[in-house]
């Protein structure tokens, strides 16, 4: 069970990627389901939803965002952002988002469930943290 800051993935969550994701981030996808399903033991869909849905437009889920996160000028750098009703992997790029999902995966796979911390923070593509901390206020 999750504690008071945490949140747990269950089999009403889903997986979104914008409509136009760029190949790799499909990709990215496809692993997160596929560790879920394997390691964790909860079957999620995929979903494909317009960009300009995203990331207010979901709820109950795991988003990847190949643009617009992360630190603008650090190629590859990622944000996480955790609240209670979505999850977001939104990367500066692409390879951000594969960068985020790793990350995601090293802290469900550390604690040996897909529970996580609600946080926000931005991560360069080395693991070094660019700023954030406790969701102050942010809505993903």
């Amino acid at each position: 069970m999750p504690a008071d800051g945490e949140i747990l993935l269950d089999a009403d969550w889903k997986i979104v990627v914008p409509d136009d994701a760029q190949p790799l981030t499909n990709i990215m996808a496809g692993h997160l389901v596929e560790f879920l399903s394997q390691c964790m033991r909860i079957d999620l869909s995929v979903e494909h939803v317009p960009r300009d849905q995203l990331p207010q437009g979901v709820d109950r889920a795991v988003i990847l965002l190949d643009s617009g996160g992360g630190e603008g000028s650090v190629a590859e750098s990622f944000t996480l952002a955790i609240a209670k009703e979505r999850l977001i992997v939104w990367g500066r790029d692409a390879a951000g988002v594969r960068d985020g999902v790793v990350r995601l995966v090293d802290r469900m796979g550390f604690k040996q469930s897909p529970i996580v911390t609600l946080a926000s923070r931005c991560t360069d593509p080395r693991g070094h943290s660019l700023g954030g901390g406790a969701l102050d206020g942010f809505v993903p």
